[in-house]
């Protein structure tokens, strides 16, 4: 008959619990409730071979892909670590692109009764890092820009393609180096220059003519506003104004206007004989401060100009003068005659005087 609860007792072996290594056989009997024995022998091993873990030379280089262990037994166990700055899945992969710098314990457990485990520690090193690349304008009077004022996030102890401090325009490198590897970060300095109007300036143009004003630029920049212009024909005063992020410089440019002269209308006068005339007194639409080619107080007959003149032109007027003589009748004379004879008067008058051509003589 079958007895499902039999008395158990140990015959041979060490006793249940801690087992040295190697293989330990126990024996055991068996009675059931009508007494009949049954033996059984069984062994009991321990290994003694602990889990293994290895990451190979177990150091890293931040932002480089992953990091897998390079052996490890049995399989079947379980990775994990205590730091939450690793970043590690249950296979024991390393996401070194989201870990940060360091160095870490990597625990691989076996599961079971004895529960054991084993660790391996990981470095992590940081990625060389010169920064953000950057740029500034700076103007041309400005004091010399330290390029150090314009790292971010960069490593210190770099290496400086010039400088750190400079002033001239041109494109500057910061080189981190270290055992991961070397960064470069650019900086761009753009040198913005200090504009120049140029210098003052006049000039003095004729009435009704033009000047362009670009003609008086000296030493200016190209690409300012004219207040009017460039091309004037007015007296004034005018500016030329040059203006960027470093400031603003204005030149001015005074114009003057010198008028056409004119000597007036030619024209013409008769006087007799021993008088005078004032040439001044003819002049008709004439400016003032004429020459006069004599006079202007003349007695006799000819031609005389008046003459202006400036530096826009010369202009001259002409007057003729006719003198008329005072004419005479000859002296009062007397002659004694016979009666019924007659007498000849022009002789005592030619003898006198001539007649004047084209003067008529009345008896």
């Amino acid at each position: 008959m079958y007895d499902p609860n039999p008395t158990w007792s140990q015959i041979a072996g060490l006793p249940s619990g801690w087992f040295p290594l190697d293989t330990t056989w126990i024996t055991y009997t068996a009675v059931d409730a009508d007494g009949n024995p049954a033996t059984c022998i069984f062994s009991v091993i321990v290994s003694p071979t602990l889990p293994t873990l290895s990451y190979g030379v177990a150091t890293f280089c931040a932002n480089t892909g992953s990091a897998n262990p390079s052996s490890y037994s049995p399989v079947g166990g379980n990775f994990s670590c205590s730091d939450v700055n690793l970043v590690i899945n249950s296979q024991g992969t390393i996401d070194l692109n989201s870990s940060a710098p360091g160095t870490y314990t990597v625990d691989y457990t076996i599961a079971g009764t004895c529960n054991t485990m084993v660790s391996a520690n990981v470095v992590i090193l940081p990625a060389a890092n010169a920064g953000s690349d950057a740029t500034l304008t700076i103007c041309s009077s400005s004091a010399p820009v330290d390029l150090g004022t314009l790292l971010s996030g960069a490593d210190a102890g770099g290496t400086w393609s010039s400088g750190p401090v400079v002033s001239a325009a041109g494109s500057y490198t910061y080189t981190v180096s270290n055992n991961c590897g070397t960064d470069v970060a650019s900086f761009t300095i753009n040198v913005t220059p200090i504009l120049s109007a140029g210098t003052d300036n006049s000039a003095t143009i004729c009435d009704g003519s033009t000047i362009d004003l670009s003609t008086l630029l000296s030493g200016a920049d190209a690409g300012g506003v004219w207040s009017s212009g460039p091309v004037v024909n007015a007296a004034g005063s005018y500016t030329y104004t040059v203006s960027n992020t470093c400031g603003t410089d204005v030149a001015s440019f005074t114009i003057s206007v010198t008028p056409i002269l004119s000597a007036g209308a030619d024209n013409s006068a008769t006087i007799c004989a021993g008088s005078t005339i004032d040439l001044s007194t003819l002049l008709s639409g004439a400016d003032a401060g004429g020459v006069w080619s004599s006079g202007p107080v003349v007695s006799a007959a000819g031609s005389y100009t008046y003459t202006v003149s400036n530096a826009c032109g010369t202009d001259v007027a002409s007057f003729t003068i006719s003198v008329t003589p005072i004419l005479s009748a000859g002296a009062d004379n007397s002659a004694t005659i016979c009666a019924g004879s007659t007498i000849d008067l022009a002789p005592l008058s030619a003898a006198r005087m001539p007649v004047a051509f084209g003067a008529a003589v009345l008896w």
